[in-house]
C-alpha cells in the first residue's frame, strides 16, 4: 500500500473545515519521468526502494539530477465572459516549466534524447516529498505535451552554456496538478532527493585470454575508469547459442576487471543480469552498458 498525504488535517491551524487537506509542495529540487502511462495502484503496490530500483532497471522511471534553477511560464487561467458580463471559469492555464543544469556537454545530449519518448512527470521538492497526481486508482506523473531540450538566449544574445529542460503540460496534467496533486513522503518509501538516474559506461576489451580476461569499464562521457563492479553477478556473458554464463569471480586492478570463469568462445558481454541490462552495484549506483562481442581463447 502506498502512502499518500500523510499528515495531520486536525490541527487549528490545519483544520480549515474547507474540504480535503490542502497539501501545498516546496520548491522543486528535481523531477522524475514516469513512462507515458505507467499508474501504480495505491492500495495493491508499494513504492519502496525495490520497487523504484525495479522501475529505474526496466526504463519506466527517469531521474534526473537536482537543477540549477526553475523558470515558470505558465499560461494564466482562462475565463469567459458571458452576454451578460458575468464571468466564469473555463479551465486551468496550461503549465510550463524551464529547468536548467550545468552537467555538461553529455548531459546536454541526454537530456535532447528524452524528446524521443513520451513522458508524465513527477517532482521531488525541496523537503524530499515526491509531488505525484493521485488518480481514481492509485498514483501517476502529470501528463505532458512534450519534453524537450532548450536553449537560453542571454540578453546580449549569446547562447547560455547551462542546458534547458523545457516541459509543457498537458491540459489535464495542469487540471491534475491544481485538483489532484499529492505527495509521498520520504520516511514513507523512499529518500526521494537521494535518488540517482542510470550512468552509461564502456566496456573496452583489454585481453580476450580465457586465463586473463580483462575488461574496462569506463564513464560514457569523462572515460574515468568505474571502480566496484566485482561482483560476478553483474557481468552477462552471452553464447551465440543465447545461454548466458556467470564468471566464477572478478577483481579489479590498474582500471581494469579481470574475469574468471569464462571458457573460450565468442560472447556478447555486457553488464547485466537475467532480468535487466541496468545493473546496481553495493551502494545503489545504476549502471547501463553497451553490448561488446568477445572472442576468448
Amino acid at each position: 500500500m502506498i502512502k499518500l498525504n500523510n499528515r495531520d488535517c486536525t490541527t487549528a491551524v490545519k483544520g480549515t473545515a474547507l474540504g480535503k487537506c490542502l497539501i501545498l509542495p516546496g520548491y522543486f529540487s528535481k523531477n522524475i519521468l514516469f513512462e507515458k502511462g505507467l499508474e501504480l495502484d495505491a492500495e495493491n503496490d508499494t513504492l519502496d526502494d525495490a520497487k523504484v530500483q525495479e522501475l529505474i532497471q526496466n526504463g519506466k522511471i527517469v531521474v534526473l539530477p537536482e537543477h540549477l534553477s526553475l523558470e515558470e511560464g505558465s499560461e494564466e487561467d482562462v475565463y469567459e465572459t458571458l452576454p451578460n458580463g458575468t464571468q466564469q471559469f473555463v479551465r486551468y492555464g496550461v503549465k510550463r516549466y524551464t529547468f536548467s543544469y550545468a552537467n555538461g556537454i553529455c548531459f546536454g545530449n541526454a537530456l535532447a534524447s528524452l524528446a524521443s519518448k513520451k513522458w508524465d512527470i513527477a517532482f521531488v521538492d525541496h523537503e524530499n516529498k515526491l509531488i505525484i497526481n493521485h488518480t481514481e486508482n492509485g498514483i501517476k506523473g502529470f501528463g505532458t505535451a512534450f519534453v524537450r531540450k532548450g536553449n537560453m538566449t542571454l540578453n546580449d544574445g549569446s547562447v547560455s552554456t547551462k542546458d534547458n529542460l523545457v516541459i509543457g503540460f498537458t491540459p489535464a496534467g495542469s487540471q491534475a496538478m491544481n485538483e489532484s496533486l499529492a505527495v509521498v513522503y520520504a520516511k514513507d518509501s523512499v529518500d526521494w532527493l537521494g535518488l540517482e538516474g542510470v550512468h552509461d559506461v564502456r566496456l573496452v576489451v583489454e585481453n580476450t585470454s580465457a586465463s586473463d580476461l580483462r575488461i574496462s569499464v569506463l564513464d560514457g562521457c569523462s572515460e574515468t575508469p568505474i571502480e566496484g563492479l566485482d561482483n560476478p553477478d553483474y557481468w552477462r556473458f552471452e553464447n551465440q547459442d543465447g545461454s548466458t554464463v556467470t564468471p566464477s569471480g572478478v577483481t579489479y586492478q590498474n582500471g581494469a576487471y579481470t574475469i574468471s570463469g569464462v571458457t573460450a568462445g565468442t560472447y556478447n558481454a555486457n553488464l547485466g543480469t537475467a532480468d535487466s541490462n541496468v545493473i546496481i552495484d553495493a551502494v545503489n549506483d545504476f549502471y547501463k552498458s553497451n553490448v561488446e562481442n568477445v572472442t576468448v581463447s
